[in-house]
């Protein structure tokens, strides 16, 4: 039998590799009802039709694809049609060298 020493101390460590591979996002902005997919653009023409800019988010990380697909998530959760990717930043200055990624979030006029 393992002792519940060991038992708590693999459980923990579970849960902080869990919450340091996660990617962080803020975000400010309105919302509407969550969309089901996603367009990506790098630029606002890029855009072949009308559209608004409702909101705009910031992911972190330590690689871009994370922070992308979190970036994803979070626009269809706040209705979005798409996103522009307007930034692109690396931190060297701690060791894990976070990644930054900056999106607007956009809706399609009818």
């Amino acid at each position: 039998m393992q002792s519940p020493k060991i038992i708590n101390l693999v459980t923990i460590s579970i849960i902080v590799l869990f919450l340091i591979g996660c990617a962080t996002v803020d975000y400010v902005g309105d919302a509407y009802p969550a969309t089901s997919s996603v367009d990506i653009y790098y630029s606002n023409e890029q855009v072949e039709q009308n559209f608004e800019i409702f909101g705009h988010a910031v992911g972190y990380r330590e690689d871009h694809d994370t922070i992308i697909s979190k970036l994803i998530s979070e626009a269809k959760a706040k209705g979005a049609d798409a996103i522009i990717i307007t930034g692109i930043d690396v931190d060297n200055a701690d060791i894990s060298s976070t990644k930054k990624v900056e999106a607007s979030l956009i809706k399609y006029l009818k």
